[in-house]
């Protein structure tokens, strides 16, 4: 995401010297003008855009975190430099405003037709997650799919439902024992066997703990590289570029 490939000579011989013009720590304090002006000084068209593109991944590595500043920088940035984003670029950031926004926003009631325990509330939903029972065969753990859920919590349980809201089950959030975060989703043991939980947003089933599990869960901002959870091949990347 944000860097494009390209096999540019001249941008990547180059772009190291056009860091004077303007680089991912005075970005957000260069007028649109001034940056307009680095591009007819840099004067081809496509060395311009991967170099912005280049500034902007550089600053979403270095600022990323779950809160508004980020946010409102990323946009900020977006806007000042003219950059076009892709659908994924775009997911990612909706995948970031959605795991800030369920950290601090006030509980509110989510209307279910299934069934729930008297004076229980559902607070939050994450709809198509798909998850897998891991299981060891010849001392190898492998992932066996179980089933794409759509997950309603509260703060006793949550609850496993089609995309109709027909109940399959629940579990009770104090068989709840442990709650990993990983690349590639998260693993959560109940009742002493690990599930490994994926949604479209990777990050949303823990941000959402957090917020109702009675025990302590470890924040997302204590985690480091936390933007590598959304693009995998950022750690290489840095050590790269």
């Amino acid at each position: 995401m944000f860097l494009k490939k390209s096999l540019n000579s001249n941008f990547i011989l180059n772009r190291g010297e056009w860091l004077a013009y303007f680089d991912e720590n005075n970005v957000l304090n260069k007028s649109k003008l001034s940056i307009r002006r680095s591009g007819r000084k840099i004067k081809n068209y496509e060395n311009f855009i991967l170099f912005k593109r280049w500034i902007l991944w550089r600053w979403i590595t270095k600022n990323f975190t779950f809160d508004e500043k980020f946010i409102n920088g990323f946009f900020k940035l977006v806007r000042k430099m003219d950059i076009s984003l892709t659908s994924e670029e775009n997911r990612f950031i909706f995948n970031v405003q959605e795991i800030y926004f369920n950290s601090w926003r006030p509980l509110k009631e989510l209307p279910v037709r299934f069934q729930i325990e008297p004076k229980e509330l559902i607070n939050f939903k994450e709809s198509s997650v798909n998850v897998h029972k891991l299981v060891n065969k010849d001392g190898k753990v492998k992932a066996e799919f179980e089933n794409n859920y759509d997950l309603y919590f509260s703060f006793k349980n949550i609850y496993f439902c089609d995309s109709e809201q027909k109940f399959i089950k629940k579990v009770d959030l104090k068989k709840i024992s442990k709650i990993e975060l990983k690349h590639f989703g998260v693993i959560i043991t109940i009742s002493g066997q690990e599930y490994l939980f994926r949604g479209a947003n990777k990050l949303l089933v823990y941000s959402i703990l957090q917020r109702v599990m009675p025990t302590y869960v470890e924040p997302l901002n204590k985690f480091p590289d936390l933007y590598g959870y959304f693009d995998f091949w950022s750690k290489i990347q840095q050590n790269i570029l």
